[in-house]
């Protein structure tokens, strides 16, 4: 699933170095980066896909529930002295973000929600806008959680599942680093 961080952790200041765009973000996207930046944003990434429409997949990996984010988002506000948050909200289903959006407003110390869309055909301007957030909420993804990994230089907090996969047996002792906080999803 290429991330377990001790295979690579040494080489850290070498893929910061070389893991950057090729070519300018979109316009819209260089924005939101600069609104990221300067806040106490969270980056929340909701995997769907084929981790729930897929049984074999599902059945696998699973998915995060809505009571794991909202545990998260307030884990963070208590952590962060209750620093207003901003999340920014990405998915591979930013529709059925949309309509949970109102667990997300709810938690107490978020302030604001925002639905990152429109990079469909840019995935990796997601995963750097990802990595400008100052704290994380993952999904059991790779993707999300290199854009979390990236991102720790904020110095914020990184919060990830518990369990990395559903199948019994499969060992995920090593895919999430020990400084990042664990929670049942």
């Amino acid at each position: 699933y290429w991330q377990c961080e001790r295979y690579f952790r040494a080489l850290r200041p070498v893929l910061e170095r070389d893991f950057v765009l090729a070519r300018m973000p979109a316009a819209r996207n260089v924005e939101r980066a600069a609104a990221m930046r300067a806040g106490h944003s969270v980056a929340v990434h909701f995997r769907r896909g084929d981790y729930v429409r897929r049984p074999d997949t599902a059945a696998h990996h699973g998915s995060c529930s809505m009571d794991y984010y909202r545990r998260a988002l307030a884990l963070l506000a208590r952590r962060h002295g209750g620093e207003p948050l901003e999340v920014y909200a990405f998915s591979d289903e930013p529709d059925w973000v949309q309509e949970q959006i109102r667990h997300l407003r709810a938690v107490p110390g978020v302030t604001e929600v925002h639905i990152v869309q429109g990079n469909e055909s840019r995935p990796h301007e997601d995963i750097w806008l990802m990595s400008q957030c100052r704290h994380h909420v993952i999904a059991n993804s790779s993707f999300s959680w290199w854009g979390a990994w990236l991102g720790q230089a904020r110095g914020g907090s990184v919060v990830a599942p518990q369990r990395w996969v559903l199948k019994p047996g499969f060992d995920a002792s090593d895919v999430v680093p020990r400084h990042w906080t664990r929670l049942a999803a």
